[in-house]
């Protein structure tokens, strides 16, 4: 019945209004607001393909692509900048001709373009004996997270080639598959979404204030806009110059436009603060093998964030809310420590993204974030900020993993998804995106390692004790006991045993007569014991 009135109301419309030439979308969207169903109603919902470029660019023209709707014939067209110039280097008039490099003397050096051979370029150089001069860097072999690669670089006058090895490389997390961006892809208004995701992200990238969302087939609904605006923002971490703060300009429902601010006033602040992430970002990378699985390399970043970062107590710190602060500045609070945490996975090529609630402890409650990461297919809880504590007596040395890669049961315990403090009353937050049931427990860090234990027995202690040290685990001594319940009571008889002294002196001891000392820690659940060998 639903397809006759349909053919119907397309007949009626036609002609009521027969100068008007509709595609199929538009027609669609017309017969759908004329019976009042349908999200259609409201707007006209195009899913366009990847698009062909129609004039391609060069060094100094713009090109253009073009853009075809799916369902019907109605395109629309983005300019491509200019490619501008690729730079190369070339001699001439060398003076002697033969064995310069050896002898010496004067050539001029011209650059030029590679692609449309226009010179923009030329100067008259010296070269001292034994000297080279090199051109830039070729790869020959591209590195890859299993095999090293190799790049070369050939001398302009004399022709002689000089090699080096590249290390093998993690491959970063492709846009495409960051947690979000997925979640839209999947919606069923798509189109919309991912467009208005697009404009964002390239927004963001080019610090532009005002971005308009008109005239290029899509018609954003505001609630749309918004979910693409905060699922931008879950995914990109790493545009920590963008501000919290936004507008919108929209008519009737539909976006016009969208203003972003910024945390620095140009582009070349913003490059420099971005050189200095990078800079960290390597130095807290370096030395991790690319061939360990991923939740070794996980926590190995996650072990590194902690020693390099400390919580702000102070809470008003600058960038301590963004993983500028965490990673350049050393000092960050919650949110710091976790968009930190997912940038570094995400130059490892692990997805991982920052969900917000309020965190209890101790009879208080406060605003707080954490991640969520995907490992070998499964998701987990991790909360980096609660494994890196604050002591009274300002020690830096300790790491906890309580919260390393944890169910959904076990951070609900003491974390709230999706809430938030306002003037001191608990409130549900608008939820843009769906978190994931964390229900896999393989990755978690005491059992992937080893460090779990039945009971509480001196020789269970002794076992997992001996794997920690081996695996270079010092002073603090984590372990997971499955039995659960266990008290500080519990922890107090054991250790007081001379059987758990003998124990301490056979693993620790630097002589049979030195007994190290013991100190604990049990955490409110009863199941880990952090114990702390000096």
């Amino acid at each position: 019945m639903k397809k006759y009135i349909l053919k119907i109301a397309a007949l009626l419309l036609a002609l009521v209004i027969p100068m008007t030439v509709f595609t199929a979308c538009d027609l669609k969207s017309v017969v759908e607001g004329f019976l009042g169903t349908g999200e259609n109603a409201k707007h006209t919902q195009h899913v366009y393909d990847d698009g062909v470029i129609t004039v391609a660019p060069t060094c100094t023209t713009d090109g253009e692509k073009t853009y075809k709707c799916k369902k019907c014939e109605n395109t629309y067209t983005e300019v491509l900048p200019a490619t501008g110039h690729s730079e190369s280097l070339r001699a001439e008039n060398l003076s002697p001709e033969n064995g310069i490099c050896e002898i010496g003397g004067t050539y001029t050096l011209v650059t030029y373009c590679s692609v449309c051979e226009t010179e923009i370029s030329r100067e008259e150089k010296t070269v001292e004996p034994g000297e080279h001069s090199y051109g830039e860097w070729e790869i020959t072999k591209t590195a890859t997270p299993q095999e090293t690669g190799e790049k070369r670089r050939t001398c302009i006058l004399c022709g002689e080639t000089e090699t080096e090895i590249i290390p093998s490389v993690f491959e970063e997390l492709d846009g495409e598959d960051y947690y979000a961006y997925n979640y839209l892809e999947d919606a069923e208004n798509a189109g919309n979404l991912i467009y208005a995701y697009g404009k964002l992200v390239d927004a963001a990238e080019n610090m532009r204030k005002t971005t308009s969302l008109k005239g290029e087939g899509h018609n954003v609904t505001v609630s749309e806009f918004e979910t693409a605006y905060h699922s931008y923002r879950c995914d990109y971490p790493q545009h920590f110059w963008v501000d919290n703060r936004y507008s919108m300009s929209y008519s009737d429902g539909i976006m016009n436009s969208f203003t972003l601010t910024y945390l620095f006033a140009t582009t070349d602040e913003r490059d420099l603060a971005a050189e200095q992430v990078e800079t960290k970002k390597d130095e807290i990378l370096d030395g991790i093998p690319t061939y360990w699985e991923d939740v070794r390399i996980e926590t190995e970043i996650h072990d590194r964030l902690i020693k390099h970062n400390t919580y702000d107590t102070t809470y008003n710190a600058q960038h301590t809310h963004d993983l500028y602060g965490a990673l350049v500045n050393g000092t960050s609070v919650c949110d710091g420590y976790a968009k930190a945490f997912q940038y570094l996975l995400y130059c490892v090529g692990i997805q991982c993204f920052t969900v917000s609630g309020v965190a209890t402890s101790d009879g208080g409650a406060e605003n707080h974030a954490w991640n969520v990461v995907r490992l070998g297919g499964d998701y987990y809880y991790v909360d980096v900020t609660w494994d890196d504590p604050t002591f009274s007596d300002g020690r830096k040395d300790y790491i906890g993993h309580n919260y390393h890669n944890i169910t959904t049961a076990e951070i609900s315990e003491d974390h709230m998804l999706g809430k938030v403090i306002k003037e001191e009353l608990l409130q549900d937050e608008e939820q843009y995106f769906p978190v994931p049931d964390c229900t896999a427990t393989k990755g978690n860090y005491f059992k992937f390692f080893g460090y779990t234990a039945e009971s509480l027995t001196t020789d269970n202690c002794r076992t997992v004790f001996v794997n920690e040290k081996n695996n270079g685990v010092t002073k603090y001594f984590a372990v997971y006991f499955t039995c659960g319940n266990i008290t500080e009571n519990d922890v107090s008889n054991l250790v007081s045993r001379m059987t758990f002294d003998m124990m301490l002196r056979d693993v620790f001891g630097t002589s049979p007569f030195d007994t190290p000392r013991c100190s604990y820690i049990v955490d409110k659940n009863g199941y880990i014991v952090t114990f702390v060998i000096t």
